[in-house]
């Protein structure tokens, strides 16, 4: 019977050892044969199998296909659902039953022990094996694994150790032996005699390795049957094969895990820094050369332009006076036509105050435009206006403005003055084709006797907002020359737009403090009043055909609201400008300089129209009287507000003073009627003449790529002005990246990666976000005032994202510089470095959007949510499986931003990790269902970029759609 059961097993075994050779053959074969449905595991197989090829002594001994995939299927768990074929079924009976079947004593199935077949009988495992429990056969140890030969039998009585490892002069009971120095009892068994046929007397064995075992840390093991300890200057994780050389900047004594007080990613930080540092410094210092250059350049061609300008001025003025010299001042519009002077000219700078004087009577002249002469291309802009009205389109009973008709003229300085809620900034948005957006208009615009909006030729209009929207992290020429270098048109020169900044630097007096910062409240720099001239400037150097101003005194004291006006009329006189200008309550040497008032009641209607000398006067003549030292202004003021009341007695009293005058003005009507009888255009429509062209042609706009390389350059300097706060927030990436790796030192494994990713998404995510919607939140009401005038808003969306590119590198670098050299992963820095620039480019496009969708206050909120909320959907926690039972959780996880982040990183360490730790890389990758292979990161990366495209691309459909009234 035993017989017959040898023959049976050395059938079976003949079987196996013809098949591991045909597999031995071809190893891809053995791949496809194993059908394990996990990359990761066929890797594993092969290895094992590769441990133990068919050429080695006694390779009959070990494992077969089946048996390997068996072991590894078992230790795997849910990662690896066991499918056999038929025959690879029939031939896994269990190991005390196939050793009964061939008279071996059960004991070859205990841990450390195996058949050998050459031998036939149980044997230690080998050095180089391992001889798991409940198996017969052996099985190769893994490179990285230490498989040390099985320890010797030593009988007690004799003292000293022997050589072989059975030994017959043991007690029954093994008392008298042991294994090794160890002291641990050695295995008996009963050996068949096959003479006999009966079971012989009981035999001693020490058993040999039982697992694979890596290589412990702090040495290294060149094969698996020996080890050494880690030199100094080198560290050996575990499962080394070979030390690893310690990096500059480390100490590695002996015997070293990792890298002990590792320097050299502060040290390369440190280098960064500096780098970072010298090209600010050298870019300052290039810009600084390239300025000074430049005025030396047109220092000399601006002095002979502004002598030229005089010379011709004071010609002009001598003609004016000498053709028009008899002329009878009048009321209400002056005779002044595109291209004439003023006949009352005078010295602006030091600007003497002219006195409220006039003839006793000044009939109403209204000269008739003749509407068809042919079109001539102006600098100067004309506007008129006539029988606006303007309805709230939320409360359609409310009308703001009752048919308020009047006309502006250049070289002037309107002023519309009433009290509160007459309508003066009505009125201004009506001028500015802005009023559509939130009311009704009726009535018409005229530019130069032609209907047409000033929305038509927004480049042409300059508009001076009442608050002081500008960078105050710009010097005063910085401001007006990135205005001028954007708004100007194409055709002029460097030389040319540094020539119109510097003369409007003179002309605003703003000279001696051209280099100052123009500061804000957290950071000094300039007064209120130089402010509110440089936000003249800012248009003022664009060279628009009209300037609008929103209450350009508010906020100002009187002198300085007195340079404002000074500064206007210079520049209506010397550039021939329509201004336009909203006032409350100036003083009276203010009033004094300003040319046409525009004068609203309380109720939205007119109330005159006309010099401002001749107010004073009008009013009188209706019976009104000025108290004694009362400034006019407040006087008028008074009037329109019902303060200062008519005598009982006047000719004028009970009457509404709209209706007064209009009567007064009683020919306005027949002007309004001969303009309304040509062609009616809408007042949104450009009106085109008889050869079909624009009355004023708008001038053409720089090119998408000139006005991004100027945004670029601005968006450089602000970033070289806020290199503090930029620095600051990379400490703050810094110090998250430090505390972080600090929590991981002591006990870095593959299975802390998955947890070490979440932690990384949020404080990534955090940190950069933080810098991030401060790129388009921190100059909103600038980007709004440039669009309103026209600039290229795919131009600033673009260089904003451009200028951030180095800051987003630079904080990467040292975020992940500072973990890899502090952990020391197995993974390849420039493997992993593209996944983490990825993340931070979708973090950052998440800020942008978050900025541009939401105000300044809750846009770094809503991102960090976003952010909280994709890192627990990362798949760690819950995992995917967890959230299978649910309709949307699988989906939520799949569309996590977090989720491609950390299991790229993840796959990287995984797949660098030895095979010999497999069990644990397969266990985590059951649990979080996470596949090893094909590679996820660049399926991430390119993810990743996605995400920050649409991101960004998101950004600017919402920031050039929403408060699109602003933008106008």
């Amino acid at each position: 019977e035993f017989e017959l059961l040898e023959l049976a097993s050395g059938m079976l075994m003949a079987v196996g050892v013809l098949a591991a050779a045909m597999a031995a053959v071809n190893p891809q074969g053995v791949a496809v044969n194993i059908t394990i449905p996990n990359d990761y595991l066929n890797r594993v197989f092969l290895a094992y199998y590769n441990a133990c090829p068919a050429g080695l002594t006694d390779s009959r001994s070990c494992c077969s296909n089946s048996t390997l995939k068996k072991y590894i299927c078992n230790l795997a768990g849910d990662s690896c659902p066991l499918t056999f074929s038929s025959g690879e079924a029939s031939s896994l009976l269990t190991c005390t039953r196939q050793s009964a079947a061939i008279g071996i004593d059960p004991i070859v199935c205990m841990p450390g022990l195996y058949l050998n077949s050459a031998k036939r009988a149980i044997s230690a495992c080998p050095p180089g094996f391992f001889c798991p429990v409940t198996v017969q056969c052996k099985i190769g140890c893994l490179p990285g694994a230490y498989c040390p030969p099985a320890p010797q039998l030593v009988p007690v009585n004799s003292g000293n150790n022997t050589n072989t490892t059975t030994n017959t002069t043991c007690s029954p009971d093994g008392d008298m032996c042991t294994c090794g120095d160890n002291g641990d009892s050695p295995s008996a068994y009963n050996v068949y005699n096959r003479t006999t046929k009966t079971r012989s007397m009981t035999k001693f064995i020490c058993p040999g390795n039982s697992d694979g075992n890596a290589c412990p840390g702090g040495s290294y093991c060149v094969n698996s049957t020996s080890i050494a300890k880690c030199p100094a200057g080198s560290y050996c994780p575990v499962g080394s094969t070979l030390p690893v050389k310690c990096n500059v900047f480390t100490a590695c004594p002996s015997g070293s895990v990792t890298d002990i007080a590792n320097l050299q990613g502060l040290m390369w930080v440190a280098l960064l820094s500096i780098g970072m540092v010298g090209l600010v410094w050298l870019f300052e210092y290039m810009r600084k050369r390239g300025d000074e250059s430049v005025s030396v350049v047109t220092q000399k061609t601006v002095e002979r332009r502004r002598m030229s300008h005089s010379r011709q001025r004071s010609f002009d003025d001598m003609a004016s006076i000498s053709i028009r010299g008899h002329d009878s001042p009048q009321i209400g519009r002056t005779p002044n036509k595109p291209g004439h002077r003023r006949r009352h000219t005078s010295n602006l700078v030091s600007a003497p105050l002219r006195a409220f004087s006039a003839p006793e009577e000044e009939p109403l002249i209204v000269p008739e435009p003749d509407l068809n002469a042919a079109v001539v291309e102006t600098k100067s802009v004309e506007i008129e206006f006539r029988n606006v009205t303007l309805t709230l389109r939320k409360d359609k009973s409310k009308r703001i403005l009752h048919n308020v008709s009047g006309s502006m003229y250049p070289e002037n300085v309107s002023v519309i003055m009433g009290p509160s809620g007459a309508g003066k900034t009505s009125l201004l948005s009506v001028l500015l084709g802005k009023a559509q957006d939130y009311a009704t208009v009726d009535g018409s615009v005229l530019l130069n006797h032609v209907e047409q909006s000033t929305e038509s030729i927004r480049r042409e209009v300059g508009f001076v907002p009442q608050d002081d929207v500008m960078h105050t992290d710009l010097t005063v020429r910085e401001t007006l020359l990135f205005q001028a270098l954007l708004r100007l048109p194409p055709d002029w020169s460097h030389q040319r737009v540094a020539g119109i900044v510097k003369s409007t630097l003179a002309m605003l007096e703003l000279e001696h403090i051209q280099d100052s910062v123009i500061g804000d409240a957290r950071r000094r720099g300039i007064s209120g009043g130089q402010r509110k001239r440089v936000n003249i400037g800012m248009e003022l150097v664009c060279d628009p055909k009209l300037l609008v101003l929103d209450e350009p005194t508010s906020g100002l004291d009187s002198t300085s609201g007195l340079r404002v006006i000074h500064a206007l009329q210079n520049a209506a006189m010397v550039k021939g400008l329509t201004v336009i200008c909203v006032l409350h309550q100036p003083r009276y040497e203010i009033f004094r300089c300003c040319d046409r008032l525009f004068l609203l009641s309380n109720n939205g209607t007119l109330v005159y129209e006309g010099h401002t000398r001749y107010a004073i006067r009008y009013f009188e003549k209706l019976g009104y009287k000025l108290p004694h030292l009362m400034n006019p202004a407040d006087f008028l003021l008074d009037i329109v507000s019902d303060v200062a009341k008519l005598p009982a007695d006047a000719a004028a009293a009970g009457k509404p003073l709209s209706d007064i005058w209009n009567e007064h003005s009683g020919s306005r009507a027949a002007v309004a009627s001969r303009s309304l009888n040509s062609p009616s255009l809408s007042i949104n429509g450009p009106a085109r003449d008889a050869d079909n062209k624009l009355a004023i042609r708008q001038r053409m706009e720089r090119s998408t790529l000139t006005q991004s390389s100027v945004f670029l350059a601005r968006e450089f300097v602000l970033m070289l002005r806020q290199r503090k706060v930029i620095f600051f927030d990379i400490f703050l990436v810094f110090i998250g990246s430090l505390f972080l790796a600090g929590s991981h030192m002591s006990n870095i494994t593959i299975s802390s990666y998955a947890e070490l990713g979440t932690l990384s998404t949020i404080i990534l995510g955090v940190t950069t976000l933080a810098f991030s919607v401060r790129v388009f939140g921190q100059w909103q009401t600038v980007y709004w005032r440039e669009a309103a005038c026209g600039i290229n808003r795919l131009a600033y969306f673009l260089a904003a994202n451009i200028a951030q590119i180095p800051i987003i590198i630079f904080a990467v670098t040292v975020y992940y510089t500072t973990l890899y050299t502090l952990l020391t992963p197995r993974a390849i820095y420039s493997v992993v470095f593209p996944v983490q620039l990825c993340f931070v480019f979708a973090t950052c496009g998440l800020g942008y959007l978050a900025s541009n969708l939401f105000n300044p206050k809750t846009s770094t909120m809503a991102g960090i949510v976003v952010v909280l909320i994709s890192a627990m959907l990362g798949g760690t926690n819950p995992t995917q499986k967890d959230c299978a039972s649910t309709v949307i959780g699988p989906w939520l996880i799949e569309i996590s931003m977090a989720r491609f982040y950390i299991w790229a990183w993840w796959q990287e360490e995984a797949n660098a990790t030895p095979l010999i730790n497999w069990v644990s890389v397969s266990g985590l990758q059951a649990h979080y269902n996470v596949p090893l292979s094909p590679p996820f990161l660049p399926t991430a990366c390119m993810v990743l970029m996605l995400y920050g495209l649409l991101c960004r691309l998101a950004a600017f459909v919402f920031m050039v759609s929403l408060n699109r009234g602003k933008q106008r």
